[in-house]
């Protein structure tokens, strides 16, 4: 009788112990969602491994592992974040996890400087009818834009939007420099730099090839041979330097360009609006 008891509260023990140890992982995942929001970012992660490590199945596994990177984001690390992201889209996500898990690899994707990939994840997406498809057809817009793909960025993507559609085509408009004629234009030294739109880097090549040849004419003139092979070999330096810095100047100004724009285009996407959709449909979870 004795020994029928004992193992009656031993049993009772371990529930209790067991049941404890599940409200205890519990509290750690509550834990980890306030250091999320405190923006305590890499603490939160910790816990949030924590609970994965204790749960791995548990009922909030799902949360765990989609704030982790999205813990990264916020902490400023795209890229990290991205290929977390990849790898629970690998590893299949329950819904509505597996949407949410698509669109934050998008916008990680476009943060980490990439087009092509954000599109086809944000493309994904679109093509349903999630919870969450306004912030995908932002998403896979503007990832259309960095890519130069306007006329798709103003047909489905804009889905009507006049403001969109209109932005779509200020890009394909936007004019650009020729690499090719602004390298043409140097061989007059500094027109290739002026018609890429940099008038001092223009007046510098001009002015330092200018009086680089003075030198050389100056120099053969005074029957100064050695002095004038020097000063000829320093201008064929200059000279070329001048057809590969036009090239650039073209290249720097295009890549400023697009830059004004895609930071025109963002005040209206609004990628933390994007994120906040995301966020608050976890939270809701």
């Amino acid at each position: 009788m004795d020994r029928e008891r004992r193992l009656v509260l031993l049993i009772i023990t371990l529930v209790f112990l067991g049941q404890q140890n599940l409200f205890a992982k519990e509290a750690d995942l509550k834990y980890a969602d306030h250091l999320f929001r405190e923006r305590d970012y890499f603490r939160a992660v910790s816990e949030y491994k924590r609970y994965l490590f204790y749960q791995p199945d548990g009922a909030l596994s799902a949360r765990a592992r989609f704030f982790v990177p999205l813990s990264y984001y916020h902490a400023g690390r795209p890229k990290e974040a991205l290929d977390m992201f990849l790898v629970l889209r690998g590893q299949g996500m329950p819904a509505p996890w597996a949407g949410r898990t698509l669109l934050m690899a998008s916008l990680c994707g476009l943060r980490a400087g990439m087009s092509d990939t954000p599109a086809e994840l944000a493309g994904e997406y679109s093509a349903g009818n999630g919870e969450l498809l306004p912030q995908a057809r932002s998403l896979l817009f503007y990832s259309l834009l960095v890519g130069e793909k306007y006329d798709r960025a103003a047909g489905d993507a804009a889905g009507g939007d006049a403001e969109l559609i209109e932005l779509a085509g200020d890009g394909k408009k936007m004019r650009r420099k020729s690499e090719r004629r602004a390298v043409f234009l140097s061989l007059l030294p500094g027109a290739g730099q002026l018609y890429a739109g940099k008038p001092g880097d223009a007046l510098t090549t001009f002015v330092l090839n200018g009086l680089t040849i003075a030198a050389v004419i100056h120099s053969f003139h005074r029957e100064r041979a050695a002095t004038g092979v020097v000063f000829s070999i320093l201008e064929s330096g200059w000279y070329f330097g001048n057809l590969y810095t036009a090239a650039n100047c073209a290249r720097r100004t295009n890549r400023e360009r697009k830059q004004k724009y895609l930071e025109r285009v963002e005040r209206v996407v609004e990628f933390e609006r994007v994120v906040r959709g995301i966020e608050e449909a976890a939270e809701r979870q």
